[in-house]
């Protein structure tokens, strides 16, 4: 994750990391602060710079249990994404508009 959080900054992207204790030992995550004021274009350019990064890194592997399995219940640790980018940009404005629960 500290490649992960340097390649971003490079691209203009600051992320928190977060790790032991928050997170397992061997284990860690990134968090994103987003703000009100962001547009369509810099979410956009955040989720390019997330696909780009995570493609040189090797880290766009799902462990199945959040949106990676195919079929529900079909857990596949390291299957691909099920969607590409270009998916992920089309729905954008549209999953904006759902409530935060």
């Amino acid at each position: 994750m500290p490649a992960f959080s340097r390649m971003m900054l490079k691209r203009g992207v600051a992320v928190v990391l977060v790790g032991y204790p928050a997170t397992d030992l061997i284990t860690s995550r990134v968090r994103f602060c987003l703000s009100s004021a962001l547009t369509k274009e810099d979410i956009d350019k955040i989720l390019i710079d997330c696909n780009e990064v995570g493609e040189k890194l090797f880290l766009k592997f799902s462990s199945g249990i959040a949106g990676g399995e195919k079929v529900p219940g079909d857990y596949k640790k390291g299957i691909r994404p099920r969607w590409s980018i270009e998916e992920v940009l089309e729905k954008t404005p549209e999953d904006c508009k759902h409530p935060m629960y």
